[in-house]
């Protein structure tokens, strides 16, 4: 589902509630007080969905969603000429409408200025002209500016550090498209690791992303600043997290006194390095 005769289903979707907004809402009124109550009811429906949908509060952020969306109508049916059908069910409709329709024609694009080459062996394109390693991750780049030195030393690539946030999600997707390999950073310093499948997790959908986008043979984890970085920690993390096995090509673990000895740090990471030299 996705275009009817050429015309995209979600924009054909959103033109009928419009006009079905200025047909049943507020006749008698100005146009512009029609199409301000039309255009406001979208946006801030949609924003009051990814709002509920973001937030780590589940019942707080359904509690302020409800409470907004109730306001919203009130004031719509305040009005004495408008009735409970436009404030409910179109209110509803619009605002799912138009967040179906940001989700289909904005996730993961990249911008227009992110060139778009095609192969002839219908891979997905990959700008290939000055190959980058990304390093993502929510932590600081002067956390693991070390791993950034060390994959600039052993390689005549850029090395390009990106801090996730809630919020720069197409960014993120951005700059994944701009890189070669990528290497998903976590630090113990937040107290916990929580990368994936667990409460609370950090990179699930990155993770994802990087994955399908890269391919898992290009994508590695380094989880730092651990007090044990055994093979029975690295085990431990494996079962109780299993995308990350199942999604990147490997899992690494720097314990604080490894990082004190620059020989064999750069022993444990120099695998990541010949691997992704050998994809680029």
């Amino acid at each position: 589902m996705g275009r009817v005769e050429g015309f995209p289903v979600p924009e054909l979707l959103a033109l009928i509630l419009a006009l079905s907004w200025y047909f049943s809402l507020l006749p008698e009124q100005s146009d512009l007080l029609t199409m301000f109550l039309i255009i406001t009811t979208f946006t801030g429906g949609s924003f009051i969905i990814v709002f509920t949908k973001k937030s780590g509060f589940t019942v707080a952020a359904f509690i302020c969603a409800a409470a907004v969306t109730v306001l919203e109508m009130y004031i719509i049916l305040w009005r004495k000429d408008s009735s409970y059908y436009p404030t409910i069910v179109l209110t509803a409709l619009s605002s799912g409408t138009t967040v179906w329709i940001i989700g289909l024609r904005f996730k993961g694009k990249p911008s227009p200025n992110v060139l778009q080459e095609v192969k002839a062996d219908g891979t997905k394109p990959r700008l290939s002209t000055d190959a980058k390693i990304g390093i993502f991750s929510r932590s600081s780049p002067e956390e693991y500016i070390w791993l950034i030195n060390y994959l600039k030393e052993s390689s005549s690539h850029t090395v390009v550090p990106f801090v996730i946030t809630n919020t720069n999600n197409i960014k993120f997707r951005e700059e994944v498209y701009r890189c070669n390999c990528a290497i998903l950073y976590h630090s113990m310093r937040g107290g916990r690791i929580n990368i994936t499948d667990v409460m609370d997790s950090l990179y699930d959908d990155e993770l994802e992303y990087l994955s399908s986008e890269l391919g898992k043979q290009n994508v590695a984890v380094v989880v730092d600043d651990l007090d044990d970085g055994s093979s029975t920690v690295r085990n431990r993390i494996l079962q109780s997290q299993p995308k990350i096995e199942n999604l990147a090509w490997n899992i690494f673990l720097i314990d604080k006194q490894t990082k004190k000895n620059n020989s064999i740090i750069k022993k444990l990471i120099n695998p990541i390095n010949e691997m992704f030299m050998a994809g680029l």
